[in-house]
């Protein structure tokens, strides 16, 4: 049964990543498609700024869930698994 239990709880885990995924995927989608439109330095500013921002805002849940991506994967195929850098 904690088996059972374990792995429901990695399967969510693994859901929970694979929409941070999807999220980080759109917005680099979204500055892609915005680079393509950049006709000034000010656009391309204003792009630059957006993407500092994305990151400043989410530095710490970001460390947060690469964490958790660590853990997933240390769950799922061990201990050789720890300290693998992606």
């Amino acid at each position: 049964m904690i088996k059972y239990h374990k792995l429901v709880l990695i399967t969510a885990y693994l859901f929970q990543c694979e929409g941070w995924v999807n999220e980080a995927s759109q917005f680099l989608v979204q500055i892609g498609r915005k680079a393509t439109e950049c006709k000034t330095s000010q656009d391309a500013n204003e792009l630059i700024d957006a993407l500092n921002n994305f990151k400043n805002e989410g530095a710490a849940n970001q460390d947060a869930r690469l964490g958790d991506m660590e853990k997933i994967a240390v769950a799922l195929y061990g201990k050789i698994c720890k300290g693998f850098v992606l």
